[in-house]
């Protein structure tokens, strides 16, 4: 009798300590807290790859993400349209304006190694001779809404 009720004691005190929302259960919200904000009052935040991150503040200009390098040649990719994570790298396509040492593009490609290695191109050809053969690319806006709903970073 005592086996049964300290069984059931134990059991009792074990499924209180593991309740959390079954949201966070279910779905491996990172502990960061890093990946789990979805943004602000005015703006919507994607995170990618810690430091990395896309916000999109309204529709026209797309999603930005900001760059941490010193080289100077980019410090923000603007009109962010599509990502990949392959090798713990994040990959961006961006088509709209954006500038490069000055000059502006209209189509940008980057290599973002954390914590801050950033490779730009304004080449596609030169962008493909260096990055992995087979992306999985991802829409940004889709990859938002998924995390929206699932609380999952691309």
């Amino acid at each position: 009798m005592k086996i049964k009720v300290g069984a059931w004691l134990l059991a009792y005190f074990v499924g209180l300590t593991s309740c959390q929302p079954i949201s966070e259960r279910s779905v491996g919200l990172h502990e960061d807290p890093f990946y789990r904000s979805t943004g602000g009052f005015d703006s919507q935040r994607l995170p990618l790859l810690a430091p990395y991150e896309a916000i999109s503040i309204n529709r026209r200009d797309g999603w930005i993400v900001k760059l941490f390098s010193d080289s100077g040649a980019v410090s923000s990719v603007f009109h962010a349209q599509r990502m990949a994570i392959c090798q713990a790298k994040l990959y961006l396509a961006a088509k709209g304006v954006n500038y490069v040492r000055g000059s502006e593009v209209s189509a940008l490609w980057v290599v973002l190694a954390p914590p801050y290695q950033e490779r730009v191109f304004v080449d596609s050809t030169a962008f493909y001779q260096h990055s992995p053969l087979r992306l999985q690319w991802r829409n940004m806006d889709q990859a938002y809404l998924e995390f929206v709903r699932s609380k999952t970073t691309p």
